[in-house]
């Protein structure tokens, strides 16, 4: 028989990764009550899996390292990422994102208590601002502490269901109510309240109703970096109702997922993060050539990616190994790449010509001091690149990463539907942040605008359902 919850919560927030826990955080800032539902038995997500960093312009962080950066060229290269095009015009939705970048580091880091010390520039970027931890991977560092603050919450105020899945909305007068769920022990439970749908993208959807084979067949067979937790249950959910969606069959193919050597056929893969490249990591094909600019946009190093026969590595050397400690060390211990004392023993390792990488070096450090290359990279970390320093390497493949499609949502977060003249409409108490939802990367998700998106739009979805919940109340 079907239970129901008889107290009516402020704000139902689904999925337990950092686009939920920025809602459910603002919520509870507000005085608000919230349930915060995740089907794994523990939070986390994609989110905890997250390295490269989160993006900031303008941050109070850049302005300690005397770092120039503004948002209209933040916003102008998360355009061109999403569109391809040099001068796209901004839609609404970027320019909430990137004019709250410099809040959301501000937040993270003097009200959550998160170390975002270190700012790198990733492929995309025309700044450094990609900021992150000193000591530990940024997903890792910034869902720890949000999570370590929930404990802060009598029950009274927050209640936390893991291992229960939604299995639909509930909509009644044009209005969402709350959601259906199934527990740990198989029982169906109705929750009453608004509804945050934070519950992540479909880049691991292999269900009956894929998402993923509906969208682009061609990429369903790829390894994926997502967990598999990543089915789409929260797009499905809202389709139910009448969600309108955006941008579904745009799948990002990230350049690098790490392929272990003793899984070589494992189809889920840890993510090379971008702040290897942007910390000035090479790609070598098997002859240990170069063969595209390493901080090129994410889609333009995957087809070069896709050109080289045989194997690919990412290479560091020991200046690039300085900042991300963290990293490497996770890295190695995992077996995803091994430490060499010199580039002569990586190659004899890897089955390249000793000298041939060698002069390859040679060439990347004389294109350095020319500020140009013959891949029109123009930034080179960690230069020069000595023959008998130490060296990290590992085999990277393309990999499923991101999906920039989901439920359409307005710059307030509300989620929409479309009208019978085609007009979109606000589905009332229904909001959406982070990877659920669609619209904010277009084609080619800029690196670090995951973890931005999640901070930005969760804490947006959980204000406007607190404002919204208080604008019903004074009507009552």
């Amino acid at each position: 028989m079907q239970q129901s919850e008889s107290s009516q919560p402020s704000v139902i927030v689904v999925g337990g990764g950092l686009a939920g826990l920025a809602a459910a955080h603002t919520v509870l800032r507000s005085d608000g009550h919230v349930i915060l539902v995740e089907k794994e038995k523990k939070l986390g997500g994609n989110s905890m899996k997250a390295s490269s960093g989160i993006n900031g312009a303008e941050s109070f962080v850049q302005q300690k390292l005397e770092i120039t950066d503004d948002v209209a060229l933040f916003a102008t290269d998360t355009m061109r990422s999403a569109t391809g095009e040099a001068s796209a015009d901004v839609n609404d939705l970027v320019s909430v994102l990137t004019r709250h970048s410099a809040g959301a580091i501000d937040w993270l880091v003097n009200a959550m208590g998160v170390d975002l010390a270190l700012v790198s520039q990733l492929g995309g970027h025309s700044r450094p601002r990609t900021h992150r931890p000193v000591k530990a991977p940024a997903g890792f560092a910034i869902m720890s502490a949000l999570m370590k603050l929930l404990e802060d919450y009598p029950p009274e105020r927050l209640q936390i269901k893991t291992g229960t899945k939604m299995r639909s909305l509930i909509e009644a007068d044009g209005s969402v109510k709350g959601i259906e769920v199934v527990g740990e022990e198989g029982k169906s439970l109705s929750l009453y309240g608004s509804v945050v749908l934070a519950t992540g993208g479909y880049a691991n959807d292999h269900s009956s109703d894929s998402l993923l084979a509906e969208h682009t067949p061609h990429l369903k067979d790829l390894p994926t970096t997502n967990g598999p937790w990543a089915e789409g249950e929260g797009v499905k959910a809202a389709l139910g109702i009448g969600a309108a969606t955006v941008d579904m069959d745009k799948v990002q193919v990230h350049p690098t997922g790490f392929v272990h050597a003793e899984d070589p056929d494992n189809k889920t893969k840890f993510l090379c993060g971008e702040a290897l490249r942007g910390e000035g990591g090479l790609l070598l094909n098997s002859q240990g050539r170069r063969f595209v600019n390493e901080l090129d946009l994410r889609d333009a190093v995957t087809a070069k990616m896709n050109e080289q026969s045989g194997r690919k590595y990412i290479v560091l050397n020991a200046k690039a190994a300085v900042d991300l400690g963290a990293h490497l060390g996770f890295y190695t211990f995992k077996k995803l790449m091994k430490k060499y004392d010199s580039s002569r023993a990586l190659a004899e390792d890897l089955g390249m010509d000793p000298e041939a990488l060698a002069a390859e070096l040679k060439a990347y450090n004389r294109s350095a001091e020319q500020k140009c290359d013959a891949f029109n990279k123009t930034v080179f970390p960690a230069v020069p690149f000595e023959t008998d320093e130490e060296y990290y390497a590992g085999e990277v493949t393309p990999v499923l990463h991101y999906t920039m499609g989901g439920i359409r949502m307005n710059p307030k977060a509300q989620i929409m539907r479309q009208g019978p003249g085609g007009d979109l409409q606000v589905i009332h108490r229904l909001y959406g942040a982070g990877e659920v939802t669609g619209g904010v990367h277009g084609n080619n998700r800029l690196g670090g605008n995951s973890l931005l998106e999640c901070v930005v739009f969760g804490r947006i979805a959980g204000a406007t359902a607190v404002a919204d919940l208080a604008a019903e109340d004074k009507r009552a």
